[in-house]
């Protein structure tokens, strides 16, 4: 259906919707919405459709594009198995597979397979699962180069459009590794001289410069930078170069994360002014986010040690910094962990998360008895969360019991799955670790 400018196609086609609707009325409307940048919009009327036309697969399947170019995963799961969307349940499937195996808790031999049936049913396909990769990103970043080897290995000759998705995997390999490899220096090179124009392989060779150690070249290739007009995500990476070569920029939080792989000392610093300037609870919780993001338990500790000085009464500033002593120095630091979890129950007393901490506590003591105790009154009121169910199947297991443990750790595992983030350190590899060492006849993997 071809209109030579939207608004004729909006109008014709609401004008059908009012007289006889039909599901391709829907589907186009919601396109040319999604078009003009109307995202909302389009979603309703995807959301309209498919209430109405319950059976149609291609409103279903506009849905879940929509979903997974938001990063919900979880939707896009359900609706894929529901309408048994084949070629959007191998992207998800890849990128949950990429997550696993980054996380030591996946299958390597299953992940290439994967690669190699999405390159020959769906080459673009690496690309929306690099960019759903990015939109659940938290503990995520190791599997996004991990799926750009992949597309790597199949891609011949990048064009254009693949720029963004190739920018991203060099960035990311560069933060987790320091360095590139021989075939991705070759990549490089070739993107540099085949788009002399496009400014995203200037951004990764900046970022390979500055760790390099070659802060001239870095600033060169900066001052060229400015007179672009980058994506916000692009723009960070300018941004952490700025701070790095210590000059300023405006938007200083977007840019920490990537600022702490260039230097860990000066993302502390830089974040330790940055709240001076506005020590605030909004702000701390912003700083603390990007620490959680790159799993750096120490600097967590201090920035919550400060916090609960500055709040004493903050329930969840004092459980965080409770919870995160038992991650930094276990049995040493139960006693005065406990102290802060206890304090936190006593202000609000049913909170989950809490009794999590301090069934935790005694988890970490050997208190296997206690700790179930706490944990099991904890899943009682958050059924679902992740954590709370791999903590119990946990303790099960530490109490000899095999299949009630690995009931759990599957149900942990089933929400881990379907949204492709990990919500706290070590989670991955402690659930593989798990589902290895529960053997039961009742249930498998």
């Amino acid at each position: 259906m071809v209109f030579f400018l939207p608004s004729e196609g909006i109008a014709f086609l609401e004008d059908l919707l009012r007289i006889e609707p039909q599901p391709f009325a829907y589907l186009w409307l919601a396109k040319l919405y999604a078009q003009k940048g109307e995202l909302k919009k389009s979603h309703q009327l995807l959301e309209e459709g498919l209430k109405r036309y319950p059976n149609d697969r291609g409103l279903a399947k506009e849905l879940t594009l929509y979903y997974l170019g938001r990063g919900e995963a979880e939707k896009a799961y359900l609706l894929a198995e529901k309408y048994s969307l084949k070629e959007i349940l191998l992207i998800l499937n890849f990128a949950r597979e990429s997550v696993e195996v980054a996380h030591s808790c996946g299958d390597e031999e299953r992940l290439k397979n994967l690669a190699s049936r999405l390159y020959s049913e769906d080459p673009q396909g690496f690309k929306t699962a690099l960019a759903l990769l990015l939109k659940n990103y938290l503990y995520s970043d190791s599997a996004i180069p991990l799926a750009g080897k992949l597309w790597l290995s199949f891609l011949k000759k990048p064009s254009v459009e693949d720029l963004p998705f190739l920018a991203v995997y060099l960035l990311k390999d560069l933060e987790l590794q320091k360095e590139l490899s021989e075939r991705e220096r070759k990549l490089l090179r070739t993107i540099l001289k085949d788009f002399p124009n496009n400014p995203l392989p200037k951004v990764v060779l900046a970022f390979k410069r500055a760790l390099e150690g070659n802060l001239q070249e870095a600033k060169k290739l900066l001052k060229e930078l400015n007179g672009y007009r980058l994506d916000p995500y692009f723009g960070s990476y300018i941004g952490a170069l700025k701070l790095y070569l210590r000059e300023k920029t405006e938007n200083v939080l977007p840019a920490l994360e990537h600022l702490y792989y260039l230097s860990r000392e000066r993302a502390f610093s830089v974040a330790k002014l940055y709240w001076e300037e506005k020590p605030d609870k909004t702000r701390l919780w912003e700083i603390l986010s990007v620490f959680f993001a790159v799993g750096d338990l120490k600097f967590q500790e201090l920035f919550l040690g400060e916090a609960v000085k500055r709040y004493p009464d903050d329930a969840e500033f004092l459980n965080s910094y409770g919870y995160i002593l038992l991650l930094t120095c276990g049995k040493a630091c139960v006693s005065k962990a406990k102290t802060y979890i206890e304090k936190a129950l006593k202000k609000a007393p049913n909170t989950p998360a809490y009794l999590d901490s301090l069934g935790w506590a005694y988890f970490t003591l050997g208190d296997y008895v206690k700790a179930k105790f706490y944990l099991k009154k904890a899943l009682q009121l958050e059924k679902e969360d992740p954590v709370l169910n791999l903590h119990y199947g946990w303790v099960l297991l530490k109490l000899g019991d095999s299949c009630g443990a690995r009931e759990y750790i599957l149900r942990s595992y089933g929400w881990f799955s379907k949204n492709l983030t990990i919500p706290e350190n070590g989670f991955c590899e402690n659930l593989g670790k798990l589902l290895k060492e529960t053997k039961c006849e009742k249930t498998t993997r």
